[in-house]
């Protein structure tokens, strides 16, 4: 069966350009401890400290995931039945595995079309 991402492109390329934001903001606050440059130095902890607080604390946690109609799949191809999903909810996806609960965040920055398919396979197993 085809397997169908949960994130998409725009999601990744805002996924990247976060992350991208986050090391350039270290390049400032490295160069500015250089050259001695104190406002610079302010300056690049205030974007960094603001990057990290709105957006890169939710992705710093995601995990890029396919599925298909019984199973989902992380990207070291260990997979995981639908029907052990307890729940989904705001990105995150809570399940059991080996008798415990576990959770895993997807990228919660525009959402594929495919989470409507997801919630629909998820609905139907549980």
């Amino acid at each position: 069966m085809e397997r169908k991402p949960l994130s998409s492109t725009l999601g990744q390329f805002f996924a990247f350009s976060i992350y991208y934001l986050v090391i350039m903001a270290l390049g400032i606050i490295i160069y500015s401890i250089i050259v001695k440059e104190w406002t610079g130095l302010i300056a690049g902890l205030i974007f960094e400290i603001f990057n990290y607080l709105v957006f890169a604390r939710k992705l710093f946690r995601t995990k890029i995931i396919t599925f298909d109609k019984d199973h989902f799949y992380f990207k070291d191809e260990s997979k995981i039945e639908l029907s052990k999903i307890q729940n989904i909810q705001d990105g995150k996806i809570t399940y059991l595995d080996n008798g415990s609960e576990k959770s895993i965040f997807v990228n919660p920055f525009f959402p594929s079309t495919n989470h409507k398919l997801f919630y629909k396979y998820f609905k139907q197993k549980k």
